[in-house]
């Protein structure tokens, strides 16, 4: 049984750390620009370590490193070595399912990943990484004092935290991760080409949160919830940039954070979650100027994409193990006569 206060009180407490994050930097000086990165990057820390349940302080650690490292690796390498980008973003998804053996560790290295892949898109020079590093420095004490202040269920010893994964799991959603980032290599290169279609890193980003979120068994049906869930999330934000939403910052910064809290307080449901979340991205992208009512239509036609090569990858690489293990199982029998 869903304990609704809990989420409640947690989206609470995260919606309250990411908005004093904006408010120090903000008075720091930095622009709206800046802003909005660290403020994505604060949404990020808590994704990666999110529990209604109790939290130890190492995983709130690791999961923050994880998240500044990825998202200065990331820019880093693709300003200086973009052609190696690619492969190590579909080495790192793939590593993120196969060498954690504890669920809230495998979602923080997942959630690295997802970072990892948008901050290729965004390359930036060493001096703008040391920048957000400093800045990054800043935002993991805030972290970490918002937590101690505000957040009574961090416990230091861990052993009853973590939840193992089974092996078959992590190496049946590893192998699916992997075929799906490289063909979907294949498909970015493609689609280069066609100027019309922006942030292509989503098709990457829709693999790796359906495999998170799904099961062996409920990939198809997870893909395809995400698929329909996010039309309707893009469908809703143009009609609110058309016709409600003013171009004022903080109005629409407001707006981000109430999505922020119904995320963590009221997305206990898969497809609810979903929704806020689609609408949170487009939302965002809206206050970075990147928004254009196309760019939701090209949302839905990328998360098509990557949907569809997780449910496509995910039946043959499901049917091939288990075609396996049927000959493994006649082998020994026979062998055992």
């Amino acid at each position: 049984m869903i304990r609704k206060p809990i989420f409640i009180l947690e989206g609470i407490k995260i919606t309250t750390f990411c908005i004093i994050s904006a408010a120090v930097f903000t008075f720091l000086g930095l622009d709206h620009h800046s802003l909005l990165i660290l403020f994505n990057m604060s949404v990020m820390f808590t994704v990666a370590t999110f529990s209604p349940s109790k939290k130890p302080l190492s995983l709130l650690i690791e999961g923050a490193g994880i998240i500044i490292i990825s998202t200065l690796v990331g820019g880093i390498i693709s300003f200086y070595l973009p052609e190696l980008s690619g492969l190590i973003t579909i080495c790192y998804g793939t590593l993120a399912f196969l060498i954690p053996r504890f669920k809230s560790q495998s979602n923080i290295f997942i959630i690295g990943a997802l970072v990892f892949s948008i901050s290729v898109a965004f390359p930036f020079d060493f001096y703008k990484a040391s920048i957000l590093a400093l800045c990054s420095i800043i935002l993991i004490i805030i972290f970490l004092l918002t937590y101690w202040i505000f957040d009574k269920h961090i416990i230091y010893r861990s052993r009853t935290y973590y939840k193992k994964i089974y092996n078959s799991q992590r190496y049946t959603l590893s192998l699916i991760c992997f075929s799906s980032l490289v063909i979907a290599t294949f498909i970015t290169s493609y689609l280069k080409h066609f100027n019309e279609v922006g942030h292509l890193y989503w098709i990457n980003i829709t693999i790796l949160a359906i495999l998170q979120s799904s099961s062996e068994g409920m990939i198809r049906k997870t893909a395809i919830t995400r698929i329909v869930v996010n039309a309707i999330g893009a469908f809703i934000i143009i009609f609110l940039m058309s016709f409600i939403m003013p171009n004022i910052f903080w109005i629409n910064f407001i707006f981000l954070s109430l999505l922020l809290f119904g995320i963590f307080a009221i997305g206990y449901s898969f497809s609810t979650r979903t929704l806020l979340i689609e609408m949170f991205v487009l939302s965002l992208t809206h206050l970075l100027g990147q928004y254009h009512h196309i760019l939701s239509i090209d949302r839905i036609l990328l998360t098509m994409i990557g949907g569809s090569l997780v449910i496509i990858t995910g039946f043959i690489v499901t049917r091939f193990i288990k075609n396996n293990d049927k000959e493994e199982t006649i082998e020994h029998q026979t062998f055992s006569v």
